[in-house]
């Protein structure tokens, strides 16, 4: 249980980083805008 909850945290914490690094880029904002183009391709 103690693992699961672990994992959980550090996909939520590897989530918000690769968001915030797309959104800090011009390029990753422009990328962003492309349908099917998500955080982690325009990071």
């Amino acid at each position: 249980m103690k693992a699961s909850k672990f994992l959980d945290a550090q996909n939520l914490d590897t989530d918000r980083l690769i968001r915030t690094n797309a959104r800090l880029t011009e390029v990753g904002r422009r990328l962003m805008e492309i349908s099917g183009v998500g955080p982690l391709l325009a990071s």
